[in-house]
């Protein structure tokens, strides 16, 4: 039940997230009167709470492990993303090479999980450390930002898609397969 009113809370207040190596945190920030315009890391009155949402802190724990919140590994969870109705948390999972979905109390990798890098549904898609997530307004899809490449992937299926750059790094304009991207 904690998942679920934290899920209220990050819909409702201004959230950070935060990590450690094997773990997905959130920093939410409640100010006076507890609106989100009021709420402010530096305005008297504000209360800031770190829950943990799913892994572990504790040294040496990180790994890839799917299940419930609490029995859940990650490992270098770099981006985290919520769906618009606040029922569903992304992470991407840099050294898992991996996008995570958490949601109704468990943890599931939804794209990836080796590296690489592949387009295609689940798992057999691969990613080279994923490290931006963000969610579509709609709630639809998420973007990817991995090393030289932009990708997609479908939040209900896992199919991941690139939408732009290439496995080499560099500066070239263009057309989505052939423009190069750094970093």
């Amino acid at each position: 039940c904690a998942h679920r009113v934290m899920m209220a809370l990050l819909s409702r207040r201004r959230t950070l997230a935060a990590r450690c190596r094997a773990a997905v945190l959130f920093l939410v920030v409640v100010g006076a009167g507890d609106t989100e315009a009021t709420a402010s890391l530096f305005a008297p009155n504000t209360t800031i709470i770190v829950e943990r949402l799913a892994g572990a802190c504790n040294r040496g724990m990180y790994g890839r492990q799917n299940g419930v919140l609490e029995n859940a590994r990650f490992d270098e969870p770099s981006g985290v993303g919520l769906s618009p109705d606040g029922s569903v948390v992304v992470v991407s999972d840099n050294k898992n090479n991996a996008v995570r979905k958490i949601a109704d109390g468990t943890v599931e990798t939804l794209s990836g999980g080796a590296f690489g890098f592949q387009d295609g549904t689940g798992t057999a898609s691969q990613f080279n450390y994923p490290a931006g997530i963000a969610v579509s307004p709609d709630g639809t899809f998420l973007i990817v930002t991995e090393t030289n490449r932009v990708r997609k992937v479908i939040l209900l299926t896992g199919v991941t898609s690139t939408l732009c750059g290439t496995t080499s790094p560099g500066f070239t304009d263009g057309d989505a397969g052939v423009a190069t991207l750094s970093g």
